[in-house]
């Protein structure tokens, strides 16, 4: 019997310890309100978003590109991941989903997913990120394309770990600017531990990247070419750690194939030629070649706007803090900034603060849309906003959840065309008395963006001939109809703007009102009920088991309590000790 106490012990304690990372997040099951759900697609939860439109008619078109993530390196058995929740997703601009990329990568983290174009044709492109605590052949991280139907174009897995920062696409296709990131020892025996005399260095470098065969064309490393830990503003590390005291966040090429690179730690900007990889001039740090009646640090995705002979304009995220207790703030608040360079003179520059007044303290970009606005994004909480050239505020966003933040967030036209078809789920009520019956369908299509009607179509059972119920406007990611009558199957045609068909859902058999409540419950608040229940029933389990004990050793306790009288009988009439009535007879 104790065995089998055991065994169920042992068998309740797994399952615990398997659903710890589900209860984790109680709340957020019980709640679920920063997450969107869909009936045609419970194994997508992507973060809701709070927008907010100043002046809407003066916001660019356009859709966001954001990847969603909570923790740091990956920890692949996190709520977030049941369903998906983060990787690479598309919005539209009003914050209604477009397409989860969440399930596509064995629930990896995702860095700088954007779009590129070649030829007028948009692609996307993202950083796979390294998982360095387990040994799969794709650990150091992938460089992934993606064409605008989803499907993967190139998939490139470099022989030493990745620098998730910057993947960017260049020479329709050929080429790509990435980073990468050794650890640099030299010789300090004897020396004081210093800025110049550490023993172990993050020596970041950069390099233009062959996207058929991974190799590198042209690569320059910082520690190679004159910077070193003087330069820094970084504190030196107190373990024994390799010491990142330059952390290079950006590159971009210029017209002549010299590069723009920003390095967070040394709060520098840095042009190096093609030619023989000198450093040409600096901005900003230690050793700036301009004259600045400004400052910035900790600044993010610098960007080339324009350049001629006497004039470069550049384009930053001045970030003015990094994390808490790592060194002091240059700023009240974070802001984008535009600069035109010449050596002779300061800087000019224009400037779009943070609008919430707040600071970002990691991460972030910066861009100029096509019609000339302004989009930043703040990273934390993926807040977004937009802005004229001349400062005025036209929309700002961000995740209602502040479990989420990505690295970076851009603003793009695109036109999606997945291959996979739409989802549909069917539901059927019918009255107590049987008398009415009532369909409600859902239908969604992940990642479409021309999709502007639905029709659908319903098939009875011993007809051969379909019928149409109903057809609606597309009404965000899932569009949902009710309708009188009941169908054996129904099928949602997608439409475009011109009324053609451009895609069709498998038939969906409709679902019985009883398996419809279950199906319509979010699949964490299933783990979470169905854990409840079965812990539930373990514990009465429990009590039975425990009534039965205790039952049986009262059983025995009387029975030994009988035993013991009868001897005790048995005992008297033995020595003759009887009652003297029972002598008489």
């Amino acid at each position: 019997m104790s065995v089998f106490y055991l065994q169920r012990f042992l068998s309740w304690l797994s399952f615990a310890i398997a659903s710890e990372a589900a209860l984790t997040y109680l709340a957020d099951i019980a709640d679920g309100s920063d997450l969107l759900s869909f009936v045609s697609r419970p194994d997508i939860r992507a973060p809701a978003w709070k927008v907010t439109k100043h002046k809407p008619e003066s916001i660019s078109p356009g859709y966001w590109f954001v990847a969603p993530y909570t923790k740091w390196p990956s920890k692949p058995f996190l709520i977030e991941y049941m369903p998906y929740q983060v990787g690479p997703h598309i919005y539209d601009g009003n914050g209604d989903l477009i397409w989860s990329g969440a399930g596509l990568d064995r629930n990896r983290n995702v860095q700088d997913f954007r779009p590129y174009t070649i030829d007028n044709q948009t692609y996307l492109s993202y950083i796979l990120a390294p998982l360095y605590e387990q040994s799969l052949n794709d650990s150091n991280g992938v460089y992934v394309t993606m064409g605008s139907d989803y499907r993967r174009k190139t998939s490139i897995i470099p022989e030493e770990a990745l620098n998730g920062h910057e993947f960017r696409v260049l020479d329709k296709g050929s080429k790509a600017l990435v980073i990468t990131t050794r650890t640099k020892s030299q010789d300090t025996r004897g020396q004081p531990k210093s800025a110049i005399s550490f023993g172990r260095y993050l020596n970041d470098c950069v390099g233009e990247m062959d996207m058929k065969t991974g190799n590198k064309t042209f690569e320059w490393c910082a520690m190679d070419h004159g910077v070193s830990g003087a330069d820094t503003f970084e504190k030196l590390p107190d373990n024994d750690e390799p010491w990142d005291f330059m952390h290079i966040n950006s590159v971009e090429r210029f017209g002549n194939g010299d590069l723009l690179l920003s390095a967070r730690y040394t709060n520098t900007l840095y042009r190096v030629s093609r030619a023989d990889k000198s450093i040409l001039w600096e901005l900003g740090g230690k050793h700036s070649d301009f004259q600045m009646s400004f400052n910035f640090s900790a600044q993010h995705y610098a960007r080339i706007v324009s350049e001629n002979s006497t004039t470069t304009v550049v384009l930053m995220l001045d970030n003015a803090s990094v994390e808490v207790g790592r060194d002091r703030d240059s700023a009240n608040m974070s802001s984008a900034k535009m600069m035109a360079l010449h050596t002779a003179e300061q800087p000019m520059r224009a400037e779009w603060d943070r609008p919430d007044g707040n600071k970002t303290r990691k991460r972030g970009n910066v861009d100029i849309l096509a019609g000339g606005n302004i989009w930043v994004g703040w990273s934390e909480r993926s807040y977004v906003s937009e802005h004229t050239y001349d400062g005025e505020l036209l929309l700002e966003a961000q995740f209602t959840s502040n479990r989420f933040g990505t690295y970076r967030a851009y603003k793009s036209p695109f036109i999606g065309n997945p291959t996979e078809p739409p989802a549909i789920k069917a539901f059927q009520y019918a009255s107590l008395d049987g008398a009415n019956v009532m369909t409600t369908a859902y239908v969604s299509w992940n990642g479409a963006t021309e999709v502007r009607s639905w029709k659908f179509l319903g098939f009875s059972s011993g007809c051969d001939e379909t019928s149409e119920i109903a057809m609606v406007d597309r009404t965000g990611f899932e569009t949902s109809i009710t309708v009188s009558g009941s169908w054996s199957n129904i099928t949602a045609m997608a439409l475009d703007a011109g009324g053609r068909e451009i895609g069709r859902s498998a038939a969906s058999g409709l679902v019985s009102d009883a398996r419809r409540v279950w199906a319509a419950i979010p699949t964490r608040l299933q783990v979470f009920l169905l854990a409840t229940m079965s812990i539930s029933a373990f514990m009465m389990q429990c009590l039975i088991v425990c009534a039965f004990i205790w039952v049986r050793k009262q059983t025995r306790r009387s029975k030994e309590s009988k035993w013991e009288a009868s001897r005790g009988v048995y005992t008297k009439i033995e020595t003759g000790s009887i009652d003297s009535d029972h002598e008489q007879h």
